[in-house]
């Protein structure tokens, strides 16, 4: 059975249109909301805002005024959150226009930065519906770049990089590259299997439709449909579920 806990007040200004929650940790609560300004009808700018399911309170933190928020296909910059070592990570971009990982910790709310290599995100310029980000793999940080070629009509190239090391910029490795036209403009890696297989959640400008695919082929256990598909990664519990 599911039981409504608590009601979130919103500012009269603005109306929220769509919520995620990402995570919660040591009573705290992850959500990201699409506000929309009621007289407007445009996107509201929110600053970042923890609940604490303690307190029942929202307590506002300040996003760097040194980086830059990232926009791309399906929002790259924080549409997806990458959760590793107590901190949420997400792709930004310095003054330099240099892109980086801003990492926030949860427990002492510190923002922080894993460096990039340059040639991880550098591409042509005839490169164009560029879906980067960053996601975790099996306790590593990984950072993925969708794109296409231009020149070579409509078959899109996926590049996949992992961190051996936590925050050694030099760790930094090339994993996989894919060219496929199911990669046109999007492909997220979502698992890795135990023999290193990736799981891609793929995606096309103008289709609602979602695919799932993998490094090394196709995945039959989720075919296509008309709709788009999300896919979230449950790892087992320890915890035993019985009741007595």
């Amino acid at each position: 059975m599911v039981e409504d806990k608590q009601k979130l007040e919103w500012p009269t200004s603005c109306e929220p249109r769509d919520a995620r929650i990402f995570c919660s940790c040591d009573g705290l609560v992850l959500i990201l909301i699409l506000a929309v300004n009621l007289n407007t009808e445009r996107g509201v700018n929110i600053s970042i805002e923890f609940l604490s399911l303690k307190s029942g309170s929202w307590r506002r933190i300040g996003y760097p005024t040194y980086i830059q928020r990232v926009r791309g296909f399906r929002d790259c910059g924080m549409d997806n959150l990458a959760f590793l070592h107590g901190a949420f990570h997400w792709l930004g971009k310095s003054p330099s226009v240099y892109y980086t990982t801003v990492s926030l910790n949860i427990s002492n709310e510190v923002y922080g930065e894993v460096p990039l290599l340059k040639r991880m995100y550098d591409v042509c310029p005839l490169y164009f519906f560029v879906d980067h980000g960053v996601s975790v793999l099996r306790e590593m940080l990984c950072f993925y770049s969708t794109y296409n070629d231009v020149p070579e009509g409509i078959k899109g190239t996926l590049k996949l990089w992992v961190m051996k090391n936590y925050d050694v910029r030099e760790s930094w490795t090339n994993f996989i590259k894919i060219q496929d036209t199911n990669l046109f403009h999007s492909a997220r890696p979502i698992y890795m299997f135990a023999d290193c297989e990736v799981l891609l959640h793929c995606k096309r400008v103008g289709y609602f439709s979602s695919k799932f695919m993998t490094s090394r082929g196709p995945f039959d256990l989720c075919p296509e449909c008309d709709t788009t598909k999300r896919g979230i990664v449950y790892a087992e519990s320890f915890i035993s579920l019985s009741y007595s």
